[in-house]
């Protein structure tokens, strides 16, 4: 749930990390990143980036655009939000991570 304290310190610019997009064989699993773009007017929280099924405003979309940001995905969907971070020197400056 995005309200959960977990998502206490996300602030707009920072990257949002997925795994199992697709498969790898490396030890660190990351295969996606989108960006946080913060909340609509509606307070849904939005990420910007590529990806082949996500929603938009209750639409599918697909390619390069803004989405939803739903951490929460159901267990048969393809890749599983595991984190965010802020970018060093550029998101990172004004706060504690």
């Amino acid at each position: 749930d995005f309200t959960s304290r977990q998502f206490t310190n996300l602030q707009p610019g920072d990257l949002l990390f997925w795994t199992g997009t697709y498969k790898v064989h490396r030890s660190v699993p990351i295969t996606h990143v989108m960006i946080y773009l913060g909340k609509n007017q509606n307070q849904e929280p939005l990420m910007f980036g590529a990806s082949t099924d996500h929603h938009y405003q209750r639409n599918k979309i697909w390619g390069v655009s803004v989405f939803n940001f739903e951490p929460s995905l159901s267990a048969g969907a393809r890749g599983h939000f595991v984190g965010y971070g802020c970018i060093p020197s550029l998101t990172c400056n004004e706060r504690v991570v």
